[in-house]
């Protein structure tokens, strides 16, 4: 394996930092009780699911945390799956399989994206987007319980959390206390596109040690310099030494689905941004996130994605009423609207993580070169 050494220039890193908004501002609302009736008129407060359709941009690899071997039982539950551009070597025997479901009827492998591993992805999304309330520098504070219950009766009423967006729609949890979100990600299952086996580079923990503080922190006070978020940038399969995996083909196709219920037009909104969908003021048309990251192997370029043929469903009133559920579609474009309006969005790290997304760089990731094994 070729010796490690550390880049001259930061810039050849392949990734880059969204800033942290400060948490002393962070902007906290009341969040919904799960008994708002979230269907009536009165109440602004929508319940439905957004669907759409993930489409890869370059291999994608969801790993399952285990090793196979590589057998014929392998590729016949896999019929797409195929070895590239290569010939099967003898010493490529082990392997390491995409995430996946298997068919009850065929027993065939339906590759899929977790729906906790998209739940993650617009989680760390949208906490660059908005202003977490995050202190990534805490301090020891004692903890102050607000209520006392006492068998199954509350000795007063409850107060509202007031929470910050992030908090009110994936949750937050603690030893004494916690908020169940209001978002469900289900898992996506591949529609289209097949695997291949792809000898990728292999991936080792960061050295910060070795590459210089001035990567990861401001120095000399040593404070973070932000989120990391890895670029998008062209692939390479690697030369010995490498990993076997099973990725699913640039131009795979996912279907995807998020349940949500009680959320406001500007909260629907911060979603759909983080999910790339555009804004209605012309001048802001390009105020898009266009691509997004996800999976394994993002340091050699793995896992690009973007969010395509968005739709928002909506329960209507009559559905609390009537004997079926009744659903509407929602104006995309006014619920992002009203996320811009509603100075929920932290617009310094959109705009970084929005520059950080469009922003395709032409290097190769992937070789075995010393550069090529820093990230």
């Amino acid at each position: 394996m070729s010796q490690y050494r550390a880049p001259s220039d930061p810039e050849e890193k392949p990734y880059a930092f969204v800033p942290l908004a400060d948490p002393r501002v962070a902007q906290r609302q009341i969040a919904a009780g799960h008994h708002t009736v979230c269907g009536s008129r009165t109440a602004g407060l929508h319940t439905g699911f957004i669907e759409g359709v993930i489409v890869s941009d370059s291999p994608l690899h969801v790993a399952t945390g285990i090793v196979e071997p590589l057998t014929d039982e392998f590729f016949q539950t896999r019929p797409d799956l195929t070895i590239g551009g290569h010939r099967r070597h003898d010493a490529d025997n082990l392997v390491l399989p995409h995430t996946a479901t298997r068919d009850g009827a065929s027993g065939k492998v339906v590759r899929i994206i977790p729906g906790s591993t998209m739940k993650g992805l617009i989680r760390a999304v949208i906490e660059a987007i908005t202003n977490p309330g995050m202190q990534f520098t805490p301090q020891r504070k004692g903890k102050k319980v607000e209520n006392k219950v006492e068998g199954e009766q509350f000795t007063s009423a409850p107060l509202p959390p007031k929470l910050t967006v992030a908090s009110r729609l994936f949750g937050i949890t603690a030893k004494d206390k916690g908020y169940q979100g209001h978002c469900r990600f289900a898992d996506a299952p591949q529609v289209s596109g097949g695997a291949e086996l792809f000898r990728r580079l292999p991936l080792y923990s960061p050295r910060p040690g070795e590459a210089g503080p001035q990567f990861y922190f401001k120095v000399p006070d040593r404070v973070f310099k932000g989120r990391k978020f890895y670029r998008r940038e062209d692939y390479q399969e690697s030369s010995p030494p490498y990993i076997l995996v099973e990725s699913c083909r640039s131009g795979s196709k996912f279907r995807f689905r998020v349940d949500f219920d009680a959320l406001s037009l500007a909260e629907l909104g911060v979603i759909l941004i983080a999910l790339g969908a555009e804004h209605t003021d012309q001048g802001l048309k390009d105020k898009t996130i266009p691509y997004l990251k996800v999976g394994g192997g993002k340091p050699v370029a793995f896992g690009s994605v973007r969010f395509t043929q968005l739709r928002v469903h909506t329960l209507l009133p009559e559905t609390y009423t009537d004997f079926e559920s009744k659903t509407t579609e929602l104006d995309i474009r006014e619920s992002v609207e009203q996320a811009f309006k509603s100075g929920l969005l932290f617009i310094d790290g959109f705009d970084e993580l929005r520059a950080i997304m469009t922003d395709r760089r032409t290097r190769k990731r992937g070789g075995c070169s010393p550069e090529e094994r820093i990230y």
